[in-house]
């Protein structure tokens, strides 16, 4: 069964990906952005939001476009294509509240068993860094291309 997702496209050096949402609020044009945030260990920020002029992110609208589904796996999809090109990065995920950092964990678990033999997944609990498991609570993310021999 193919997983129902938005096309997207890559913009700017690749690290930006855009694509529209589609539902009762109509086309909304989204934006998932990389932002490099440190060189060693590589490591880059995800940003997703709607898209304002000049490429800008709007990370904190509730667009409410009855596609969260839809929407998620289609940036599951941009962090593994992200990833598979730059295999020593990893890729930071805070939601910009609360909300949207369970919503992120409620997503990651779904997801987690389908993806876990080429990415590792890790959570953040007061700083300190874990492998993630379903049912703990995480503050962040950091998502990883796993090596073959793991």
């Amino acid at each position: 069964m193919k997983k129902e997702v938005y096309e997207y496209v890559k913009i700017e050096d690749h690290t930006l990906y855009q694509f529209f949402s589609y539902g009762p609020k109509g086309l909304i044009r989204k934006l998932i952005q990389f932002n490099l945030v440190q060189r060693i260990p590589l490591i880059f920020n995800l940003e997703l939001g709607k898209a304002l002029s000049g490429n800008k992110i709007d990370t904190s609208s509730v667009t409410d476009n009855k596609d969260t589904n839809k929407i998620l796996l289609s940036v599951t999809e941009a962090i593994i294509e992200f990833l598979n090109e730059r295999r020593e990065a990893l890729v930071f995920l805070e939601g910009s509240t609360p909300a949207r950092t369970r919503l992120f964990q409620i997503w990651i678990a779904r997801i987690f068993d389908q993806h876990r033999g080429f990415i590792s997944i890790e959570g953040r609990i007061k700083n300190n860094w874990y492998l993630f498991e379903k049912g703990k609570s995480f503050d962040a993310f950091l998502i990883k291309k796993k090596n073959i021999n793991q």
